[in-house]
């Protein structure tokens, strides 16, 4: 008998079977979910100290600093994390810094997904001289290393006095050297659904090409995409975060755990008794990006074809 069951619900099940049935991925699930809480939760957990009401009402996501000493204070009451050799308070910055994570890793994974998605689809579905040209325009960009393009474009756009003071510049360089690898995935799969039977019966029903891209072919190929995309979102928060570090990413003093990171690097030599401008904004780093890569992996095992997840057809 055929399964009548439709393709959204039969990935649902999948899906909710790879997380209950695979302890890591429960691991991530919990993980993502304990950030996500975080971050919610921020103004309660780590609101703006009374002196610096006025600071953190313009924007809070700018770190109090407790004084002006470049000697960073080890673990207290007043501060659980310490501070960092600029007197920023490291609980509040780890704290608020679960937001900027999940900004960035969402708002550079998504416009990287559907542009890849848009360009990988055209391409495959259309062939000839369109193929050809998308994929060498591809292929232009993927000769870049990927990091050391985003630094270059990090660095332009930073120039701008209003633009180069937020996360933008980094995220727009991120983004804009990530789609590749979403429109050559699914540019393969397009190729091969193209020639379906569905396909060619909507052809022969008068459907166009947009409706045919839109109804058949991409919601039959999109599924390998989502999985890569879902663990290239931490990778993204470690790149936004490594552009942070070399001072590409956020202003000094923003909530960010690369960018808190950064201080720790003039107190190499002191790090067995500094070892807080480390932990807890790497730990924080790590962590995140680890829920990510399991619950990616999770949802390969529900979602990828390859691995026997995944719509079959029209």
């Amino acid at each position: 008998m055929t399964d009548r069951t439709p393709p959204a619900t039969a990935a649902g099940r999948r899906l909710r079977r790879a997380l209950v049935g695979n302890g890591a991925a429960r691991l991530g699930a919990v993980l993502l979910a304990a950030f996500a809480a975080v971050a919610l939760a921020a103004p309660w957990l780590a609101p703006c100290p009374a002196a610096a009401a006025r600071h953190c009402g313009e924007d809070p996501y700018r770190v109090p600093r407790d004084g002006f000493s470049t000697t960073p204070q080890p673990p207290s009451a007043a501060h659980p994390f310490g501070t960092t050799t600029k007197q920023h308070d490291i609980f509040y910055g780890v704290v608020w810094g679960t937001r900027t994570a999940f900004k960035v890793g969402l708002l550079i994974t998504l416009p990287a997904l559907l542009f890849g998605v848009a360009v990988g689809a055209a391409a495959g579905y259309a062939g000839g001289w369109v193929d050809e040209v998308a994929m060498r325009v591809v292929e232009v960009f993927m000769a870049f290393p990927f990091f050391v393009a985003a630094v270059a474009m990090a660095s332009v756009l930073r120039v701008d006095p209003v633009v180069g003071q937020s996360t933008l510049p980094a995220m727009v360089a991120l983004a804009s050297f990530g789609w590749m690898g979403y429109a050559r995935l699914i540019r393969a799969d397009v190729l091969s659904v193209r020639e379906r039977e569905y396909v060619w019966a909507a052809r022969a029903a008068g459907a166009g090409a947009g409706r045919i891209l839109r109804r058949h072919v991409v919601p039959n190929t999109v599924f390998p995409v989502l999985v890569a995309a879902s663990l290239d979102v931490g990778t993204y928060v470690l790149a936004f975060a490594g552009l942070s570090f070399f001072g590409l990413g956020v202003p000094d003093g923003y909530a960010d755990w690369g960018q808190m990171l950064a201080g720790a690097r003039h107190r190499v030599p002191s790090l067995g008794h500094d070892w807080h401008l480390v932990a807890f904004p790497g730990g924080a780093l790590v962590l995140f990006a680890l829920g990510w890569t399991l619950v990616g992996d999770a949802l390969r095992d529900a979602l990828d074809p390859r691995m026997g997840g995944g719509p079959e057809g029209g």
